[in-house]
């Protein structure tokens, strides 16, 4: 770490949490410098509120059927 680098530089993160506490503490990992990637079920978040939800600020997301082979081979 340099000093121009967060904490947590270089470090990614999969979020897979869907309420409250989990997307709130990927958030605060993404803040501290994580790579945060959100991973959602087809069809988008459980509890999304549009387009400027404040728990997705920072997290770029895929959407994964976990169901499916090849979304866990993603995945891995």
């Amino acid at each position: 770490m340099t000093l121009n680098q967060p904490p947590l530089h270089g470090v990614r993160v999969l979020d897979f949490s869907r309420i409250i506490a989990g997307p709130l503490c990927t958030q605060q990992l993404a803040d501290l410098g994580a790579d945060v990637i959100r991973v959602d079920r087809p069809g988008g978040q459980t509890f999304a509120t549009g387009r400027y939800d404040v728990l997705t600020r920072g997290r770029p997301s895929v959407a994964l059927d976990l169901k499916n082979p090849d979304a866990v081979a993603t995945v891995l």
